[in-house]
């Protein structure tokens, strides 16, 4: 192999016909090469909106109106369906009676108020008054104690009413405009408008039916970019990076549509280590939703050590290899990069200079006699 300093060697024969240690195992060796990697990736799969919504209703009632079916173009906004409201508009008149009437109590005690506040300035100025006296002998001690009493009858009637105003005002009335505005939410999920711009694709509701809040009502896409999802490998996922320009090929068009890498999944999908990512064409043309395409990726790796594949062992998703130093095979573990189905990158693990097995890796155990040579 041209990209790499090998020592030939005869590979199985027995040490004793070359005249080195009995037992030992020949194979070729060589030392890796820095260079860098290209590598092709394909995503294939089949075109989908690049955004879709589901619409259901928030609120269960009988559907007097809909505004659109299957094929409608739709802004963001754009009403859907409406559904019968009358009841909820009477419901909402009644909360609204509600709220004039408790602000009408709420001034009813704020009147209460001031008459209270009277009612104890009076009472208290008489009780200073007599007790201001310098004789006081011609009154009597009911005399007094009824002022007194009078005194702080008015000071109870007084807090009662500030208390009761503050209940009106303030719990009270936040309590009948909270039951108006729940009523008004419902008013207003009567109406259904669309979440996105796009295309009914779908209507589960005719008028005169009943809505439910768990039954989709609407579906809607948004046909006027399209994606293409796939996933790439560990080894290529790093090398990549979000606008990336691709070129997509389209099943059934003529030519190529110019696409770009919008999402790069940051973890690994199900299938094990594969990770998804999407790519998006902003100008579809006559493509649609539905039809197959495919992107190709090409992707270029720093420069870094590269063995042959066959030099490296892979076990339960820990790569080794095998250096070969003083007639003995060390084993070694590394980090890979990628790949270009013959070649592989070392990121980690191993130094240019150092002379690693390339034949008869997977009969290598560490520590077993080897006989390199040219």
């Amino acid at each position: 192999m041209k990209a790499f300093s090998l020592i030939l060697a005869s590979a199985l024969v027995l040490a004793s016909c070359a005249g080195g240690p009995e037992g030992a195992l020949e194979l070729k060796a060589g030392t890796p090469v820095l260079q860098t990697l290209k590598r092709s990736v394909e995503l294939s799969g089949v075109l989908a909106p690049v955004e879709t919504a589901t619409v259901y209703g928030k609120l269960s009632g009988q559907a007097s109106r809909i505004a659109v079916d299957v094929g409608a173009r739709v802004k963001k906004g754009d009403v859907l369906l409406e559904i019968d409201a009358h009841e909820l508009g009477a419901q909402l008149a009644l909360a609204q009676a509600a709220v004039a009437t408790v602000k009408q109590q709420a001034a009813q005690a704020l009147v209460g108020i001031d008459t209270a506040k009277t009612n104890y300035d009076q009472a208290k100025r008489y009780l200073d008054r007599i007790n201001s006296l310098e004789d006081r002998s011609s009154l009597s001690k009911n005399q007094l104690d009824d002022a007194q009493s009078k005194v702080d009858l008015t000071q109870r009637a007084w807090e009662s009413a500030k208390l009761q105003y503050k209940t009106l005002n303030e719990s009270g009335l936040a309590q009948a405009l909270a039951q108006a505005d729940v009523v008004k939410s419902q008013i207003a999920n009567s109406v259904l408008t669309s979440p996105i711009n796009g295309v009914v694709t779908n209507k589960n509701i005719n008028p005169g039916e009943l809505t439910s809040t768990s039954n989709a009502l609407f579906a809607i896409a948004d046909i006027s970019r399209l994606k293409l999802q796939g996933t790439v490998s560990q080894d290529v996922v790093s090398l990549l990076g979000v606008g990336l320009k691709v070129t997509v090929s389209v099943d059934g068009l003529p030519g190529p549509l110019e696409g770009r890498l919008t999402q790069i999944g940051p973890v690994a999908a199900t299938s094990g280590q594969y990770f998804p990512v999407v790519v998006t064409i902003d100008k579809p043309g006559k493509a649609l939703a539905g039809m197959t395409a495919r992107v190709g990726l090409e992707v270029t790796a720093p420069e870094a050590p590269v063995l042959p594949l066959s030099a490296v062992k892979v076990d339960q998703g820990r790569a080794w290899v095998f250096l070969v130093e003083d007639g003995k095979a060390r084993q070694t573990e590394v980090g890979l990069g990628l790949s270009d189905g013959r070649s592989v990158q070392v990121v980690w693990g191993l130094k240019a200079d150092q002379v690693v097995a390339l034949t008869n890796v997977t009969l290598l155990t560490d520590g077993m006699a080897v006989k390199a040579r040219t």
